[in-house]
């Protein structure tokens, strides 16, 4: 839809917006971090296209217990479950198999709020996160190259509108071997060397085995989540 869907979008993404954000962090200052999350949960339930549910898991329960959905419509390297390690978001574990994949155009579509797709942190924050991209539809939209090494990455949110966030920065994946991934952040105006980066390890192989190196470092991480930004509790959204 291009600048004039951004600015039909805008109004009604600031409504769905702003005023939670607002009363949650009021909650939060004069009764805790508890009370603002609860808040959040309500919001989440209550919207009408939102995840049929929230469950609730830890990263230790995630790495034994979580089931890939059916990913052989995506290439190899694009299949299992990833840690995104050094993500200053409060949101660390990913599986792209709910993403729609086109071979054509080599574009994947991600919706992040779909059934067993991304998880949040289980506090104000993580809920807030949360509560935001099903309230807007936010998607991820990946367009790789011939090779399926690299990709350019482009939000989309209601009405399947593009956020310009492009004209701030370039956001891109790189792929580095073995099941690994480099998730790069290029502000605009700064040179290459000031890029920011966080790593997508792959936590659950496609054939649903766990690789235990990655999964002692999350552990080690989520708990050191100060230092590491990694939470221990985590939900996700799910149809099951």
């Amino acid at each position: 839809l291009g600048l004039k869907g951004c600015l039909l979008t805008l109004p009604v993404c600031t409504v769905l917006l702003l005023p939670p954000l607002l009363i949650g962090k009021i909650l939060q200052a004069v009764l805790g971090d508890n009370a603002a999350a609860g808040f959040y949960k309500i919001l989440l339930k209550i919207l009408p296209w939102g995840p049929r549910k929230m469950k609730s898991t830890s990263v230790v329960k995630f790495a034994e217990e979580f089931k890939l959905p059916d990913g052989r419509h995506l290439p190899e390297k694009f299949r299992g479950a990833y840690w995104m390690k050094g993500n200053p978001q409060p949101d660390d574990l990913v599986c792209l198999h709910t993403g729609a994949w086109n071979a054509r155009t080599r574009h994947l579509k991600l919706y992040i709020t779909g059934s067993d797709c991304w998880t949040w942190h289980d506090n104000a924050a993580g809920w807030l996160k949360a509560y935001m991209t099903a309230a807007i539809c936010m998607n991820y939209n990946f367009y790789f190259d011939e090779k399926l090494e690299h990709a350019s990455i482009y939000p989309s949110v209601l009405f399947n509108t593009r956020l310009p966030l492009n004209l701030i920065a370039d956001f891109n994946m790189h792929y580095m071997g073995e099941g690994q991934w480099d998730r790069e952040t290029v502000y605009k105006g700064s040179s290459p060397g000031d890029a920011g980066h966080y790593y997508l390890r792959r936590l659950i192989d496609p054939n649903g085995s766990v690789n235990e190196d990655v999964k002692k470092e999350l552990i080690l991480a989520a708990a050191d989540e100060k230092e590491s930004g990694c939470f221990t509790d985590q939900i996700y959204g799910s149809n099951s």
